[in-house]
């Protein structure tokens, strides 16, 4: 379409030049032959002529002289269009002749001009026929050069709508334009791929949550079915230690009613710990947090044979919701439970500074190597297998932090350890 297009702006600007060019020339033919004629009119007496007599007028077939006398100069010559009454167009050519009184007339039918013309596009058509054939064989090379990899793109984009991102196929060895979109094509793909991993990530850690939902609701409802027998229990037992008189069965009373509270506190945090509150703001004793998680934790501590260790618990009163705070230290001593072996020990303190609590949770296990401690915050990061854990990433643990107000930070050492530091600010 574009050489066409190309081709009829080039024949109309050529025309209309050479019409122009032609014209030119025969007006100005026209033009020396009526003088000549003029020059030659006492010799030639049969040459057309208009006279200040019209008996000296001797024109040709089909003009008259009513028809001419309008375009008659005073004097010298003129060259114009004029009509015969026929309506027929011609170049009329006039020169005066002084000596004579007369005007000398020749005149050039006005289709000789597009004879011309036509004679004039005859002798050039191989040449523009030429340029016609190199204009569509130039377009089909810039098309086949620019318009294929253009038909790759189109492609690449259905395969990637499929979603099979290894069938991509990119001219990625071009050093041009088409190259750069290549790369950023690419760059786009690899990208897409990500996001589509993170979501799949996502799906997999909500579903793991709803899981974890689920299994809190049930733990709930348990422990509230357990607590009505263990009362039971608790008051037989206190009854057996008031009334009987065997030292033995009052001793194994009292085993059973101490094991019997121990029981009712761990149910008592299990119930805490199910009724969580993220939107709860109130004050809460911190000492208190920590106590019910180590309580929740003893156990089990004891079955990964690691000492949970506490220091320096102070009562500070901090503003917040408790359940997340307790939340965010389970899965902080669970994860270093986890980077600790057997025999080791994790150890749980507290102190103040500067209008801030700080509660720290230090284990003796691997440590985190330096390589992934910039990722440690990131969602979905882990170190951990799909089976441990308690569901709660350290992206969400610090975010629930800084909700509370605080920081979440940590140091650690290749090999040696690391020290995890919630920071709350005192009302």
């Amino acid at each position: 379409m574009l050489v066409l297009i190309e081709a009829g702006i080039l024949a109309y600007t050529f025309g209309k030049n050479e019409i122009r060019s032609v014209e030119t020339y025969i007006l100005e033919a026209l033009s020396k032959r009526v003088q000549t004629k003029a020059e030659d009119l006492a010799h030639s007496p049969n040459t057309f002529r208009l006279g200040l007599d019209a008996k000296e007028d001797k024109l040709p077939e089909f003009f008259t002289r009513a028809l001419l006398s309008p375009l008659l100069p005073p004097s010298g010559s003129a060259v114009t269009t004029c009509k015969n009454i026929r309506g027929e167009s011609f170049y009329c050519g006039f020169a005066f002749v002084p000596e004579m009184k007369v005007w000398a007339f020749d005149f050039v039918e006005e289709e000789t001009l597009m004879r011309a013309v036509l004679r004039r596009l005859e002798e050039v058509a191989p040449f523009i026929l030429l340029l016609l054939i190199a204009s569509l064989a130039l377009t089909f090379i810039l098309s086949k050069f620019l318009l294929a990899p253009l038909r790759r793109f189109a492609t690449a984009s259905e395969v990637i709508a499929e979603g099979r991102y290894e069938e991509v196929s990119l001219p990625l060895d071009r050093r041009d334009e088409v190259g750069d979109l290549a790369q950023a094509f690419k760059k786009m793909i690899a990208d897409l791929k990500e996001r589509e991993i993170n979501l799949q990530l996502s799906g997999e850690k909500l579903a793991h949550s709803a899981r974890l939902a689920s299994l809190g609701q049930m733990g709930a409802s348990i422990a509230h079915e357990v607590k009505n027998p263990l009362t039971s229990m608790m008051g037989y037992a206190k009854v057996l230690m008031n009334k009987s008189s065997d030292p033995e069965v009052k001793e194994a009373a009292e085993v059973i009613q101490k094991e019997s509270e121990r029981c009712n506190q761990i149910l008592q945090q299990m119930l805490r710990f199910a009724r969580n509150d993220p939107k709860e703001s109130k004050p809460y004793s911190l000492k208190e947090v920590l106590l019910s998680v180590l309580l929740l934790l003893k156990a089990e501590a004891r079955s990964r044979q690691i000492e949970l260790k506490a220091e320096s618990i102070l009562d500070s009163i901090v503003l917040g919701s408790a359940q997340q705070v307790q939340q965010v230290l389970i899965n902080l001593i669970m994860n270093a439970f986890h980077a600790s072996k057997s025999g080791m020990q994790v150890t749980l303190r507290m102190r103040e500074e500067n209008s801030k609590v700080i509660v720290e949770v230090e284990d003796h296990g691997a440590g985190i190597p330096a390589d992934i401690q910039p990722k440690i915050f990131d969602p979905f990061f882990t170190t951990k297998s799909k089976i441990e854990g308690t569901g709660l990433g350290l992206s969400v643990a610090q975010e629930i932090v800084m909700q509370e107000g605080g920081t979440l930070s940590f140091t650690s050492e290749d090999g040696k350890g690391s020290i995890f530091r919630i920071s709350l600010p005192l009302p």
